[in-house]
């Protein structure tokens, strides 16, 4: 700036010394004027921008030529340098000063030519300077228009952003080091392999889970050709094919999705793979990242799944699921063949209209109990069948959840026991005449007066049988053939008065006892099914709570003593069985009667007492081989060879009288045994084992409350048990079984192997002898055994149905 300043300083000496002394004054005016501008200049820059004065040397270069110029060639700035200057400076079209230059420096050379003469030397001197003064004219516009500034302050802000992109590469790369870091972390952590392979097919990153899965390690893996490491063999034509155009596109079959496909380990064996492939690109070139799960598990549990798909299916159980909201979602063939709708009809719809309409309230019931995590493994109730029928099942629930564990609804396994609900019910029948029938037999024994006879009668009925009412009538032979009551008890006393009861044959002798004693036979009727309520009588009958009734006719030989009724409440009551074992208490009622009436010795009584219980037990245990027909008369032939062994051991008569009606009902208890299992011709499940291991304690329980004269009910019990304690129920040994039960035990063995059964033929009886001498002593009682095996071997005994050897 000061040399600048100073050189300007001399040339506006210079000029003035010029201006003053002799010379022409008009070139000194004109360079005098030029320093001035040019100082002027200097002084506005250094006042106005002093970022400038890194460019003050082209300035003070500038300020050099002038001084040159003036000293040496005062005549060329007077022609060109000054006004050009100037104009620049305050001339705002930098096109037009341009032109300017050129015209005046024309004019110039022209003015010289005219007042000199034409020189080459001075004219090229002349063009030199203005193309200099040109060079100045667009300097200053820059100046001017504050290019230069702004050019400085652009190489200010280029080494600010270079400083600041410096630090953001650094960051960058921290960053980028520690995403590489995180990405390693995370990849190490996984339970998925992961694997990085570049363009040519080769990997370069095998993560740990990679090593578990297909047993390579990470030194074995990286740099090999994944083909050759993870593709069966007679895949990889095909990968390598798919894979071709993967290094200039980056695509490829598996880029982008996920495929299900097989892969191989180390040691040869394959494995099903899901691959889940993208493409990035690294220092220009296309990589591929694959995420491998092993599905070796996800394919079991899928087989897994869907075999039991087909097993529920193809249940012969009824399963069913239901929503939240009681819509069906589910229905197998068991459902079918139960309810007697097929899928397609029950689909979507609710499944209350399975549900009795006074039965509504238990679905909510049991969703609640569902919802509260409760476990609902067997309800019993009553369910509706396509033809309005009514069924007995029980019920097993369970929550139908969500993978993520939300209850989404219910299943329900449902069981048809309607026939074991009908065999419960007879069975309960059945038991209760059998206690009736004891409790009978005591009172017929002990009778000594008609009246007290009947009454009691009535009374064993009504509080042993479970019966509502009952009342014994004498038929009278008077004009009207009325029925007179001479016994009554029960819940309808009140019933009888005023009662017109006949059996002659008009419509009041028409009623069940009327016709009982016209005809001699037996008279059911169920109120609830049978004809209307406004039928005479029925109506007031089911107002007493009476569903059922039974009319027995008392007769002696061709004499028609009378009638006896009874009610019931159950509108299934008098199945055959009981109606057979009343029927005989009837028979029984009536001798009774008769032989009170002829004063007939107890005696008599007492063995038709003996043949009707031996009747009744013989008819209970046709009741069982009715449901087992492979076992037919198999009772009866234990009950035989029970009695031989009995009297060859010299056993009291009565004690083998006890025998014989132990070994006809010893497997009574198999009567709560459904019959296809009693009947099934392949091996017993273990559930069904021992359901038929529970029928010597069945048979306990329907025999223990009838008042026998022997040990019957515990010889039932004990039947299979051992005496080294290996049998059943309850594992008793030696002395802690009774004789009797040993008896039985041993003749049950030998009926049994020597007889057919459904699941295999007959052994003989060499086979069951051999079967009782291999565990003598050990199973079965040393005398016992002796004496059954000496019946045999010296053949004083065969069964009346004869068996083959």
């Amino acid at each position: 700036m000061v040399s600048s300043c100073a050189f300007a300083l001399v040339a506006i000496l210079l000029s003035a010394f010029s201006l003053l002394a002799s010379g022409p004054r008009i070139v000194a005016a004109v360079d005098f004027g030029g320093a001035v501008v040019l100082l002027l200049q200097l002084i506005w820059i250094w006042r106005k921008d002093r970022f400038l004065f890194q460019w003050i040397w082209l300035l003070t270069l500038m300020a050099g030529i002038i001084l040159v110029a003036v000293v040496f060639n005062g005549i060329m700035s007077a022609y060109w340098l000054y006004p050009t200057i100037v104009y620049c400076y305050f001339w705002l079209d930098v096109k037009k000063a341009t032109l300017f230059s050129l015209v005046y420096t024309l004019l110039i050379c022209a003015a010289v030519v005219w007042m000199e003469g034409f020189s080459l030397l001075l004219e090229l001197r002349i063009l030199g300077a203005a193309l200099m003064a040109t060079g100045l004219l667009y300097y200053f516009a820059l100046v001017r228009d504050n290019y230069i500034q702004k050019l400085a302050q652009g190489n200010s802000a280029y080494r600010n952003y270079t400083e600041i992109l410096s630090g953001k590469v650094e960051r960058q790369f921290e960053q980028l080091k520690q995403s590489e870091e995180k990405f390693r972390g995370i990849a190490d952590a996984a339970r998925d392999a992961v694997v990085v392979l570049d363009d040519e097919g080769k990997l370069t990153y095998w993560n740990p889970a990679a090593e578990h899965i297909f047993g390579y390690r990470s030194e074995e893996a990286l740099g090999r050709d994944l083909p050759q490491v993870l593709v069966p063999a007679r895949y990889r034509p095909d990968f390598e094919k798919s894979f071709a155009g993967f290094r200039w596109t980056g695509s490829s079959p598996f880029i982008g999705k996920t495929t299900e496909l097989m892969a191989v380990r180390k040691d040869g064996s394959e494995l099903p793979v899901s691959l889940s492939a993208s493409a990035f690109k690294l220092n220009q070139r296309w990589h591929a990242v694959g995420i491998l799960r092993d599905m070796t598990e996800r394919q079991l549990a899928e087989a897994a799944r869907t075999q039991l798909a087909a097993i529920v299916e193809s249940s012969e159980v009824a399963i069913i699921g239901e929503d939240m909201n009681g819509r069906i979602t589910s229905w197998n063939l068991g459902a079918e063949n139960a309810y007697g709708y097929t899928a397609a009809e029950m689909i979507g719809q609710h499944g209350s209209m399975l549900v009795p309409a006074e039965r509504k309230q238990e679905i909510q019931v049991l969703i609640e109990k569902i919802k509260r995590g409760e476990l609902v493994p067997r309800f019993e109730t009553i369910r509706v069948k396509k033809n309005n029928g009514l069924i007995d099942v029980s019920l097993a629930l369970s929550p139908i959840r969500s993978e993520r564990g939300d209850l989404v609804g219910v299943s329900a396994v449902v069981h048809d026991v309607t026939e074991i609900k009908k065999s419960e019910r007879a069975l309960k029948s059945l038991n209760r005449a059998l206690k009736t029938r004891s409790s009978w037999d005591l009172v017929l024994v002990r009778a000594a007066d008609e009246t007290r006879l009947m009454e009691e009668m009535c009374r064993i009925l009504v509080e042993v049988g479970g019966y509502r009412f009952a009342w014994v009538g004498f038929a009278q032979h008077d004009e009207g053939k009325t029925v007179r009551p001479v016994a009554i008890y029960g819940d309808g006393k009140d019933f009888l008065e005023g009662a017109q009861l006949s059996w002659a044959d008009t419509e009041q002798g028409r009623r069940p006892w009327g016709t009982a004693i016209r005809t001699g036979s037996p008279q059911i009727d169920h109120y609830a099914a049978s004809r209307p309520v406004a039928m005479t009588g029925h109506a007031q009958q089911l107002q007493h709570g009476y569903q059922s009734i039974m009319a027995l006719a008392l007769q002696h030989n061709a004499e028609k003593l009378g009638v006896l009724v009874i009610y019931a409440s159950d509108s299934e009551a008098f199945p055959p069985e009981e109606v057979k074992l009343i029927t005989e208490l009837g028979a029984d009622l009536s001798y009774g009667i008769t032989a009170l009436r002829t004063h007939v010795a107890h005696e008599k009584g007492m063995e038709r007492l003996q043949k009707s219980m031996e009747s009744t037990i013989s008819a209970v245990a046709r009741m069982v081989e009715l449901r087992d027909p492979y076992t037919t008369g198999h009772q009866q032939r234990v009950a035989e060879l029970a009695v031989a062994i009995g009297r060859a051991m010299g056993l009291p008569e009565q004690t083998v009288y006890g025998l014989h009606l132990a070994g006809i009902v010893h497997d009574l208890g198999k009567i709560r045994i459904p019959a296809e299992i009693l009947s099934k011709p392949g091996k017993l499940t273990k559930i069904e084992n021992e359901m038929i291991r529970t029928h010597p304690e069945a048979g306990y329980d329907i025999l223990k409350n009838v008042d026998f004269l022997w040990p019957i009910a515990q010889t039932v019990l004990q039947h299979h048990e051992r005496i080294d304690g290996s049998g059943y129920p309850a594992g008793l040994k030696g002395d802690q079984i009774l004789l009797e039960a040993k008896i039985i035990g041993v003749a049950d063995v030998v009926e049994a192997v020597a007889s057919h059964r459904p699941y295999r033929p007959a052994l003989g009886l060499d086979a069951a002898l051999k079967e009782l001498t291999d565990h003598r002593g050990q199973l079965y009682d040393p005398e016992v055994v002796d004496t059954c095996v000496r019946l045999f071997r010296e053949k004083t005994f065969r069964f009346e149905e004869g068996l083959e050897p």
